[in-house]
């Protein structure tokens, strides 16, 4: 990675640097886990190069933080490094005018009056929300399943496309709940599934689209407990008097049965935006359970819903 930025200095500004290793125990132990340090000569100034460790997950606002502490220790220009960094975080760092360096992508060095980016890139991304992409991803990760995700991963485990799942890469770093490390730019979820879960699930939509009635199950339909017939088994409701399931809403496409009133109905057939996660008790997970339920009026359900949360997180 040094011998990267080397390159990239010597190919973008026609300088030869030399970087020689600085020891961690001047500085703060935790910045020691995250950071490299090389003292190094940017044209005529003496920085100190604090380059991110592969494993280090840091967001703009850590970063910003820990320059800052960096800076105050060694009295001097602190230059931040890392592999690779998404554009709109590149962004952020300019904003809050750290210098940085990303090989073969960004430098930003504001004591030189130096500001560089590659050439032809595509405007930054923005979104509005996470898409049934990424919060199908999110659950997964909630649940249990998997910690992070390459492409091909992701792509098996959820059903989607290619490029339904680039799209949830892209809004999942964009609201800083995950980032893409090393050469196979695999996707790690930041933070505890927890701190992510309380950020998250007052701007998640219900996965659920459309409940409807049904005298039966088609034949053959794998169908998963949901609604208050799953929270019954998760909690002290009492379950309801008659069946409540939930598939994709894809898999109903292929076997449309005769709809009556759902109100009415001896089953109700939840179809929801992305597959259902079935968990050990035969009930769809609890994370979109809650999100199905949240905006239900009524008293003894919220109160359940919480006794199920309380023994999941």
């Amino acid at each position: 990675m040094i011998q990267r930025i080397k390159n990239y200095l010597q190919k973008t500004l026609g300088i030869e640097i030399q970087a020689k290793a600085q020891g961690n125990r001047s500085f703060p132990a935790y910045l020691g886990w995250s950071f490299d340090f090389y003292k190094v000569i940017l044209a005529g100034h003496h920085c100190l190069l604090a380059l991110q460790k592969p494993e280090a997950h840091l967001t703009p606002l850590a970063i910003d933080k820990g320059v800052a502490i960096l800076s105050a220790r060694t009295k001097g220009t602190v230059v931040f490094a890392c592999e690779t960094m998404p554009a709109y975080e590149r962004q952020r760092l300019v904003l809050r005018k750290i210098p940085f360096i990303i090989p073969n992508r960004q430098l930003y060095l504001p004591f030189l009056a130096l500001a560089f980016s590659e050439f032809g890139t595509k405007k930054p991304r923005s979104f509005e929300a996470l898409g049934n992409g990424a919060q199908i991803l999110l659950m997964r990760w909630w649940n249990g399943f998997s910690t992070s995700f390459c492409l091909t991963e992701a792509m098996e485990s959820t059903g989607f496309s290619k490029p339904t799942v680039l799209r949830a890469f892209d809004e999942l770093e964009y609201f800083g709940v995950a980032r893409r490390q090393g050469k196979d730019r695999r996707l790690f979820f930041l933070g505890t599934p927890w701190q992510q879960w309380v950020k998250q699930r007052d701007s998640l939509p219900s996965p659920c689209r459309r409940i409807i009635g049904l005298e039966a199950l088609p034949p053959g339909l794998e169908a998963i407990s949901a609604g208050t017939e799953a929270l019954a088994r998760r909690s002290s409701l009492n379950p309801p008097e008659w069946r409540e399931v939930a598939i994709f809403h894809t898999d109903y496409s292929r076997n449309r049965q005769r709809e009556i009133p759902a109100q009415d109905a001896p089953v109700r057939l939840e179809l929801w935006n992305y597959p259902p996660l079935p968990m050990p008790d035969g009930g769809v997970d609890p994370f979109s359970l809650w999100l199905t339920l949240k905006a239900k009026q009524n008293e003894r359900l919220q109160l359940c819903l919480e006794e199920m949360m309380g023994r999941v997180l």
